[in-house]
């Protein structure tokens, strides 16, 4: 990964750490979760959709939906990218919910990066476009090349991929250091 975020991971731009910084700081520090919400939220943390999540669980994709809710509201937030972002900062993710250990780390481009860091910001697929001065067909070819690359569906998914790789740095989140990918 060249450009942003490359020489140093820890390294946020000031919009972007104010961004997340914001979005964890209405969080809970110590949300109160139940055991069936926490395993939903790490099910979904895992690339998984309600469908699949009820039948893994054996419940019904509306109780699911339900712990989907519950889950917002007890971490403050709007949207699966921000509860797997919360999720993971607080405690509640684990990165191993989210990649298999020692997943090697896929590069990515400096625009690629901006992407996935601007999504993991809350922002929307046109505001990402609007911020990044990139048209919305060139924000969607950059998220599906990342989502390639991720082995991903969603992305949400590939945001809580990039946190749990190290790739998008996080406020107060340590993670180890990304293995690199190897050269062929």
């Amino acid at each position: 990964m060249t450009g942003l975020l490359s020489a140093d991971r820890e390294h946020l731009p000031t919009w972007a750490a104010e961004r997340l910084s914001d979005l964890l700081g209405r969080a809970p520090a110590d949300p109160d979760m139940s055991q069936q919400q926490t395993l939903v939220l790490r099910h979904a943390a895992g690339g998984l959709i309600n469908a699949e999540i009820a039948q893994v669980m054996v419940l019904s994709e509306d109780t699911v939906k339900s712990h989907m809710r519950a889950v917002f509201t007890r971490l403050g937030v709007r949207s699966r990218t921000g509860a797997f972002v919360v999720g993971l900062a607080r405690g509640v993710i684990r990165p191993g919910d989210v990649v298999p250990a020692g997943r090697i780390a896929p590069s990515l481009s400096a625009t690629q990066a901006l992407v996935l860091l601007l999504l993991a910001c809350g922002l929307s697929l046109q505001e990402v476009a609007d911020v990044a001065d990139m048209s919305l067909d060139t924000v969607k070819s950059h998220l599906r090349v990342i989502l390639r690359r991720f082995g991903t569906r969603w992305s949400s998914h590939a945001v809580a991929t990039g946190i749990s790789l190290g790739l998008v740095p996080v406020p107060g989140l340590t993670l180890p250091a990304p293995t690199a990918a190897r050269a062929s």
